[in-house]
């Protein structure tokens, strides 16, 4: 399996089966593997779905690209069969009796290395807080 990093935009995936909602997981990380086995970031527990159907990963800020991982019964998206596609809000994907809908969710800020946000200052002494009126 690829290394985990970070996103910078979360990817949220609603899971239809037979034309019915049944759930939405959510991604920070990727790349994101697809497939039914145990090791997939999402699991797809059906016959038709390969071990390691397909992956989605960013190759820019915010471009994310499926890549059909040689499975069986391919990625069909818009009617079409792809080996690779560049990722849309609200991008339908249909493998067999599974659908999926790919949603581009909230930015996530990436923090400069240089920064220290204010949580990761260390206390400042009581004396520098209160002055020297109050000691």
């Amino acid at each position: 399996m690829s290394k985990k990093v970070p996103l910078s935009r979360e990817i949220v995936i609603h899971v239809f089966l037979n034309g019915n909602f049944q759930y939405q997981k959510s991604f920070a990380e990727g790349p994101i593997l697809i497939g039914r086995q145990p090791e997939s970031d999402l699991i797809l527990d059906q016959p038709y779905i390969s071990r390691n159907h397909f992956r989605i990963e960013e190759i820019q800020d915010s471009v994310f690209r499926i890549t059909n991982l040689n499975s069986r019964n391919g990625v069909l998206i818009e009617g079409q069969f792809v080996d690779q596609a560049m990722v849309t809000d609200h991008m339908k994907i249909n493998i067999e009796a599974v659908d999926l809908q790919l949603q581009l969710g909230k930015l996530i800020p990436r923090k400069k290395h240089q920064e220290i946000d204010e949580e990761t200052q260390p206390p400042r002494p009581l004396s520098s807080i209160l002055g020297k009126k109050d000691r």
